[in-house]
Formats: structure tokens, sequence, C-alpha cells
């Protein structure tokens, strides 16, 4: 995915079993301050008939070998187009700008996230998939999805039968056992165009008012390298309010595995673009880090605030050292962060797989510089 704004009327091209192109259009009226997300669709059954599951104004139509799904459409929706053998479930977010499934409350733009997730026999990340079941927002997978190598039957069997109900509303970010499997084949089929261009593993889009860009921390991040001229362009494009960054190694952290030096280069050049958030997991704890500067120093004004969020499944750990910038850590359950994105400002909250709040929070996004 590229940065920038959405389009209020954005294409989906998918595989079906039916003779007709795989291709729709959903669009909506222009309304002002938003946009079209992308629409996510799943080859189902076969019928001839057209329903809607929310009340709106929706309508399908053929034009030549072009079937044409149009819809006027408040929040979130789940709406079905069923026709000449193919069921399309397409998920839309309206209203909200931006790209994939996005709950659009009065708080804001609800996200999801964790990472470290499903291990084969284990119970944590059914549990956690369980808690993504009671919400709607977009999902932030931060890596180490499917243990312990990444292997396609590893994705299958293990990380799809729970996460995997949820595909169509995640955005992956790589970690080091989806890389066990050489070149992480197994985390780029599975995934395929969501993940962003093949074999790359880094990608952004926007959600409102927000820009997300999910980077890897597997490849080199470094001044000169492929991922640091493409996060630079993508940084100069993005004219958002605020940004979010994710992957899967933390640079600072209290858990075992401690702070990774390789995605410093990155946090810097978010840093100097005035993003506001960024996300990790690897280290398998909940940590809240007080905004901070690329060398670790607080930065109440400009600083980023950084979460890990290792608690998706597998096994947790133990916190052995407390970093200087932790304010907040956990590490007796499972669960997930919990985000609220609006204009201008963030509110998190750490929700366990018991359903208590252990951690919560709001703050203002860091005032950018336009260029």
């Amino acid at each position: 995915m590229t940065s920038g704004s959405v389009a209020n009327s954005l294409s989906s091209v998918w595989a079906t079993s039916s003779r007709l192109p795989a291709r729709a259009s959903v669009a909506r009226r222009r309304r002002p301050r938003s946009s079209i997300s992308m629409a996510t669709a799943v080859h189902s059954s076969s019928t001839s008939s057209y329903s809607r599951t929310t009340e709106s104004r929706c309508g399908v139509s053929n034009i030549g070998f072009l079937p044409k799904f149009r819809c006027e459409l408040w929040g979130v929706r789940r709406y079905r187009a069923i026709g000449l053998g193919t069921i399309f479930s397409l998920f839309a977010v309206l209203a909200t700008g931006g790209t994939g499934a996005s709950a659009q409350t009065a708080g804001g733009i609800e996200v999801l996230a964790a990472g470290d997730i499903a291990v084969c026999g284990g119970r944590g990340a059914a549990a956690t998939a369980r808690l993504l079941n009671r919400h709607e927002g977009a999902v932030l997978a931060l890596g180490d999805l499917a243990y312990g190598e990444g292997t396609p039957w590893q994705f299958k069997h293990c990380y799809d039968p729970t996460w995997g109900r949820h595909k169509a509303r995640t955005w992956p970010a790589p970690g080091n056992h989806d890389y066990r499997t050489p070149r992480a084949a197994g985390y780029f089929a599975y995934w395929g165009a969501r993940a962003g261009p093949p074999g790359r593993g880094y990608y952004s889009f926007d959600l409102g008012a927000w820009h997300l860009i999910s980077l890897n921390s597997n490849v080199a991040a470094d001044p000169g390298s492929a991922q640091d001229a493409w996060l630079r362009a993508d940084l100069a494009a993005t004219r958002a309010p605020c940004i979010l960054a994710f992957w899967h190694h933390p640079v600072f952290s209290s858990g075992p595995h401690g702070g990774d030096e390789r995605m410093r280069p990155a946090l810097r050049r978010l840093y100097e673009a005035g993003a506001s958030l960024v996300l990790a997991g690897h280290d398998h704890i909940y940590e809240r880090l007080a905004p901070h500067d690329p060398d670790g120093r607080r930065d109440a004004a400009r600083g980023l605030r950084a979460f890990v969020v290792g608690t998706g499944g597998a096994r947790l750990y133990r916190i052995r050292r407390i970093h200087p910038l932790s304010e907040f850590r956990f590490r007796d359950q499972w669960g997930l962060l919990r985000l609220q994105l609006q204009p201008g400002a963030y509110a998190w909250e750490f929700i366990t797989v018991a359903g208590q709040v252990r951690d919560r929070g709001r703050a203002h996004c860091v005032a950018r510089k336009q260029r």
C-alpha cells in the first residue's frame, strides 16, 4: 500500500470461482472530511439474491462484465452482495478515511494490536482471538505470528484457526520467527498483497486522520538501505497530522530481549517527521514507555510514545530489568492493546483475556511540521 489519501471510489481485486472477472468497485457520495477505505472480499457459496445486514441505501448492477456495488452507509458496516454464482463478503469503512476494516466510534477509530501470537497446541492465540471477536477495529499483528518457524503449515494450522478469522481487517508486520522459513515464504504466501509488495514487508496506509506505517525489522533499515529510502519518501509524502508505526523488534524494552539497535535509524526518521506512536512485540510482555527521542532520552514535547505488546498468545516472559523509560509493565496474562485514534489525539488501554483493563491513558499527537 502507498501513503496518501484514499480516493472516494476504490477498487479491490480478488480471485473467485465465478466466470465474471473478480473485480468490484465500492463508492459513496462525497462527504466533507471523509474518504472510503479498501474493501476486502472473500469468496463463499452461490446464490442469486442481494441483501444488506445494516440499514442503508445500497444497490448492485452489472455493466458488461464488471459487477458494481454502491452503498451510502455510515460508520463501519458489513454488507453482502450476491450474484451469478459468487458471494462477496465486503467490509468497508466509510466516513473514517483510511484502509482496512476499522470501527468509527465516538472515541475515535478503534485499533487493536499484539504480536507473538500463535503456537500450535497452545491456548493463548485462541484466548486473544476471542477478545478480537468483541471489537470491530483494525488489527495490527506485530510479528512472530506463527510459531516456531512461520511455515505455510503453521500459518494454516496454528494462526489461521484463531486470529485468521480476522484476516480481512488485519495489517501484519513480520517477526524473526516468521523469517525462520527462508525469506519468510510462509508469511508472504499467507498474507499476499496484505503484507505489501512481495518480499519487502513494509507498507503504509491511512486510517482517518492517522498515517500508519508497517516496517520490517528483519531487513536493513539503516541509511542507504531500500527500506530507509522508502520510509523517507513515505514520510515526506504524507500530510496526515498523526503518525503511528509498527514492527516487531522494539528499540527499548524491559523484557529479556531488551533493546534492539536495528530499528534505531527508522526511529530517528520517525522522530524527525513528528510521529507520535511506535508499537512492537518480540518481548512477551506488555509495556508502555514514556515519550522519548531515538537516543532514549525523555522528550515530552516531541517524543514518540512506545508500546511493547508481545502478549498475543505465546509463552509470557519475566520482566528482569526495568528500562528507565518504562512507565507501566504487565506480564501476568495475554491481552491486547486497544487504541482509539482521534484527530490530533489518541487513547489507549491494555485489556487482558480475563476482560480486565490494566493500563489506560490519553495524549495528544506530536505537532508535525508540514513541509
